[in-house]
């Protein structure tokens, strides 16, 4: 169990010495210590959080602050689970609507059938991007593939990187892209995937289907 409270910041977080992906591979991936269930955070919530969670008030603007801050490190923590394969607990976790979305892009992937072929971004060799800036796991399932990216910089950015379809096995040439359950926009040209503005220390999932 890992507490984090308002004042752990995102930066700090992911630099930290628990939550760097690279230390948390090392650490909870089966290299030094063993694999484990599941990463168990313990988010604190102040009562002016708790009341905007009740109300919804927009008036309540530190509250609305603090559910907003607690939904970013939330999301930051889903994307390291799914780019690691492992398990986040969402016992003390807040944000419902940054909950609801991480499982939401789970069942679109079909993950929980586990028929998906996973390929650590330590590992994989089809997308290429610079490790400090951002990283990428990659899901293949029969007739799509799904790019986990994180973006590991203090600022929001675009990232592009070349796609060859051929490299996954999947039917005909024809391909859609899409940023599931996430705003921000994908394209997919010259065989090349492009996602703008993906916010500091945040994940996204991108589908490439027939």
């Amino acid at each position: 169990m890992v507490r984090l409270f308002r004042s752990t910041s995102l930066p700090f977080l992911a630099r930290s010495q628990s939550f760097c992906p690279f230390i948390f591979k090392a650490e909870y991936m089966g290299r030094n210590f063993g694999v484990i269930g599941a990463v168990l955070p313990e988010f604190r919530a102040t009562p002016a959080m708790q009341k905007y969670r009740k109300t919804k008030d927009a008036a309540n603007t530190v509250g609305k602050a603090e559910y907003e801050e607690c939904g970013a490190h939330q999301n930051y923590l889903f994307g390291l689970g799914l780019l690691h394969d492992s398990h986040i607990t969402t016992g003390w976790m807040y944000n419902a609507e940054s909950r609801f979305t991480a499982f939401e892009i789970l069942r679109r992937m079909n993950y929980s059938h586990g028929d998906l072929k996973y390929i650590p971004y330590w590992q994989q060799k089809y997308v290429s991007l610079n490790p400090e800036e951002a990283i990428c796991s990659i899901y293949i399932g029969k007739n799509a593939v799904y790019f986990v990216i994180m973006n590991l910089t203090k600022q929001t950015r675009d990232f592009t990187f070349n796609v060859k379809v051929s490299d996954f096995g999947l039917p005909g040439d024809a391909m859609q892209v899409r940023n599931l359950c996430q705003p921000e926009k994908v394209t997919c040209s010259g065989g090349k995937i492009t996602l703008e503005k993906l916010p500091s220390f945040q994940y996204r999932v991108i589908e490439l289907r027939k």
